[in-house]
């Protein structure tokens, strides 16, 4: 799973990076930054030491710290497009050290209507291309120039394509152009902790009118938490009100954003924690475990997790009747212990 984390110059979202990855970064660096976060898990750690596993291998989020938002009205640049066109969610960073109520939501209205009219660009190119084509007599693509007036129309209004019900199966046919306002969204209202109870109802408020969730919190000061010592660090949350750092936060509001479910697969060599969308068949769940599992597929044995560590492992829960065999269309639930039978 992979969140980009994009925000106009100044917005603090290089601190973000910093907060939630833990990887320290030189600020006004002009470059994008990866970095990965293994997600925790209570009940990867409780079913691995049931069943003696070897290995343990927890979800992993990858951030993508894109460079700044161009904001000159040409659109964004190839790489831009293509890193965040390929990430699950976006996460937009606005606010920064001098935030301000009216900053913050000005902010994110820019932010989204240059994503906005970034694709526009995106659409209106392929269809330049398109329209030189169709008069060379390749009347094949007059469908796909039909479809992607349809897009344009829509982003010609200023709408945000994941706001459009009418431009999903739109979207799912062109995703190869990387469209960025059809990105599931995140903004994450950075603002000094001091100014928390200013700006933190509005701003939420304005975001999920727009339709976005917002997470706030104060970037900077996230970022030199994780520098202190584990054992000075609750300490010095308390006295700033925090319960929680913005890596745990970030990654419960990604997982509630995407309506994502885990399922594990346990056995004594490794017991994995695979994330999934709502909804996922055990058939595609083989494929997120090997795909060679997924092209033999018979039936998938599946027990809950609680019947799992009641049981004490697969014979208990079996003996106990909490055992089940469940073709390729069941859809995963989570929390399911799951293997897979398989042809090979």
């Amino acid at each position: 799973m992979r969140v980009g984390i994009i925000g106009l110059p100044q917005s603090g979202k290089t601190s973000y990076f910093s907060a939630v990855t833990g990887i320290p970064v030189e600020l006004g660096s002009r470059e994008a930054r990866i970095g990965i976060v293994h997600v925790p898990d209570d009940r990867l750690a409780a079913i691995a030491d049931l069943v003696g596993s070897a290995k343990r291998t927890p979800p992993e989020l990858e951030f993508v710290d894109m460079i700044a938002l161009d904001t000159d009205g040409g659109g964004q640049s190839e790489d831009f497009v293509k890193r965040i066109g390929n990430s699950d969610v976006c996460a937009v960073v606005v606010g920064g050290v001098a935030a301000s109520p009216e900053s913050v939501t000005t902010d994110l209205d820019r932010v989204i209507t240059e994503l906005t009219l970034a694709d526009l660009i995106t659409v209106e190119n392929r269809l330049e291309r398109i329209d030189k084509e169709l008069e060379r007599g390749r009347k094949e693509l007059q469908a796909e120039h039909d479809k992607l007036l349809s897009l344009k129309e829509i982003l010609d209004e200023g709408q945000a394509l994941r706001c459009v019900p009418e431009a999903e199966p739109l979207v799912d046919q062109f995703r190869g152009l990387g469209l960025l306002s059809s990105r599931s969204m995140l903004a994450v209202i950075n603002r000094p902790q001091s100014m928390a109870g200013e700006i933190d109802e509005a701003a939420t408020a304005h975001a999920q009118a727009m339709g976005v969730p917002a997470l706030c919190l104060d970037a900077s000061l996230e970022r030199d938490l994780l520098e202190l010592d584990e054992e000075e660090r609750p300490l010095f949350m308390e006295a700033e009100g925090l319960e929680e750092l913005a890596a745990p936060r970030t990654i419960r509001a990604c997982f509630e954003l995407l309506d994502v479910v885990t399922f594990y697969t346990a056995g004594e060599k490794e017991t994995r924690a695979i994330p999934v969308s709502a909804g996922t068949t055990a058939w595609e769940a083989a494929g997120k475990v090997h795909t060679d599992i997924q092209k033999g597929f018979q039936r998938a044995e599946v027990v809950g997790y609680d019947a799992f560590m009641a049981g004490g492992g697969w014979t208990g829960a079996k003996a106990a009747g909490k055992f089940r065999l469940e073709g390729r269309d069941y859809p995963i639930a989570d929390g399911d212990v799951v293997h897979f039978r398989f042809t090979s």
